[in-house]
């Protein structure tokens, strides 16, 4: 999807290939070390999607380098610069590096050329060295209490084959993409949670419309996440199979006990003969999203970019828009209708504030303010972006005008936070 992204000037800083003089098992310069990166001031960080599996990540640009894992097809690195035939990429966020705690007091390094590891041991490849003065946030290594355990200093970077790589998007594309994914799991994990507590009591106390909804909701908005498709897919078939056998089950009572009319009873038959048939089409339906869980993992889905958000109230606003822009052209696809708004926005800048006050027509529930005299300049919402997660932050909005109705600042739709 093709919208207005920040470029980052990408910094490459040179790795040292000499061991720690301090540990006294190496005397010569290891020869696992990193590279240096060559300077690439013209480089534009990105995001890359792996091609094939088994694609290997590996501690210097060259194929005789250790290997240090290997990715599997459209897994996402964030590329930042590039070295030959390979790029240079960030290391993954469940790596972590190792140092001597001998050489550290109070969260500062107190030696010189401390290496950094991959694994608490001297065997392992160094991936960096650290000066004295420079502050670390660790925590004693579990493998080997000798070592603490650290992030890995900014400057560390690895390589991967370029010719298995393409890129997909900006340099924080993968971070939104990571991000979305965990708000779509912890979702998913909540409704089933809810969902199974729900299950458990009368029918007549059963209120399944929000699980649903929240299921429903993940199989449609979120394609681009099949293994959380899939499971939402099944989790609202057992859901819907176990709210009507309850159902049925509540109506076979009543109608026992039932000294109603006989239409109303004939009625209440009628209802339960019903209600079967359900259960049967239910069980179809179970099956069929088994078939349709096994066929989303096969699918790699395109990029989409709607964050998650919890400003259901501007819906109707937006759809009031939509639709009376779909009297003006000869298509509906509401991605195209925000696309072409992203290809007229504008970019604003400022601090996000709350606009919190109970007045009617308010044209939003946030107000932009001037980074330095801190008055209102506009008024924002969205359905696209969470803007409370900016409250407080100094940030660039890509937005599209809005009706102010008549207040003294101009509105206007955030498309995008960059």
């Amino acid at each position: 999807m093709k919208y207005l992204s920040p470029f980052f000037l990408a910094l490459f800083s040179a790795h040292f290939l000499f061991a720690n003089p301090s540990e006294k098992e190496e005397k010569k310069p290891p020869k696992n070390t990193q590279e240096t990166t060559p300077s690439l001031p013209s480089f534009h960080p990105f995001t890359g999607k792996i091609s094939k599996n088994r694609v290997r990540l590996r501690l210097q640009p060259n194929f005789e380098s250790p290997i240090l894992r290997e990715f599997n097809k459209n897994d996402l690195v964030v590329v930042e610069g590039e070295n030959e035939d390979f790029f240079v990429i960030e290391p993954p966020s469940d790596f972590y590096g190792y140092i001597f705690r001998t050489y550290v007091l109070d969260n500062v390094i107190e030696g010189n050329r401390v290496n950094v590891r991959l694994q608490p041991n001297l065997d392992a490849p160094v991936v960096a060295q650290l000066e004295t003065g420079y502050k670390i946030d660790g925590a004693i290594a579990p493998e080997n209490p000798k070592w603490l355990k650290i992030k890995l200093p900014k400057k560390t970077h690895f390589y991967i084959a370029k010719e298995f790589v393409e890129k997909v998007g900006d340099g924080g594309y993968k971070g939104r993409f990571d991000k979305k994914k965990n708000d779509v799991n912890q979702l998913l994990h909540t409704t089933n949670e809810l969902s199974r507590a729900e299950i458990q009591k009368p029918f007549d106390q059963m209120k399944i419309d929000g699980l649903k909804a929240n299921y429903e909701h993940i199989i449609h908005d979120f394609p681009e996440f099949p293994e959380a498709n899939a499971s939402a897919r099944e989790e609202l078939a057992a859901l819907q199979n176990s709210y009507t056998t309850k159902k049925v089950d509540y109506l076979e009572r009543q109608a026992q006990v039932s000294s109603v009319t006989f239409e109303t009873n004939k009625k209440l038959a009628a209802e339960l003969k019903a209600q079967k048939s359900m259960i049967s089409n239910l069980e179809s339906e179970i099956e069929k999203s088994r078939q349709l869980a096994a066929l989303d993992q096969a699918i790699v889905p395109s990029n989409h970019s709607q964050l998650p958000t919890n400003m259901s109230a501007w819906f109707p606003v937006e759809e009031a828009l939509y639709n009376q822009w779909i009297q003006k052209n000869a298509q509906s696809n509401p991605q195209e209708y925000y696309n072409l708004q992203k290809q007229a926005g504008f970019v604003l800048s400022g601090i996000v504030d709350p606009y919190n006050r109970p007045v009617k027509n308010k044209p939003g529930d946030y107000m932009l303010l001037h980074p330095i005299s801190k008055l209102p300049v506009a008024f924002l919402y969205s359905t696209h972006v969470n803007l409370q997660d900016y409250v407080g932050k100094q940030v660039r909005v890509l937005v599209s005008e809005r009706d102010n109705h008549h207040f003294a600042f101009p509105a206007y739709f955030v498309l995008q936070v960059n």
